[in-house]
């Protein structure tokens, strides 16, 4: 159930950022905090654009194509820190079975 209380949700993160040692986070506003998070957002978003395009003739010449390949990258990417951690997980799992038995 969601918290419709502004007041409420900014105490709540406050000390949930508190309690993670995030003094910073947890006097932002979710306002400054979605404008941070925009901010890097944005850096990611044309780190992997200079990445793709490195001269870039396709920002210039298409750039709802380079938008396209961007958001596929950064798809892939996140795809691939998934299946990474799902085969760490498993790993650690059958190291933990193995030393059990």
């Amino acid at each position: 159930m969601p918290i419709t209380d502004p007041e409420l949700a900014q105490e709540m993160r406050h000390w949930r950022a508190v309690k993670a040692g995030s003094i910073s986070a947890a006097k932002k506003t979710p306002a400054e905090h979605n404008a941070a998070m925009a901010k890097a957002r944005e850096g990611i978003r044309s780190a992997l654009a200079r990445e793709i395009d490195p001269n870039g003739t396709l920002a210039a010449t298409d750039p709802d194509e380079l938008s396209r390949q961007v958001r596929l990258l950064r798809r892939a990417r996140l795809a691939d820190a998934s299946l990474k951690g799902v085969k760490a997980r498993a790993e650690r799992r059958q190291r933990t079975q193995v030393g059990a038995a």
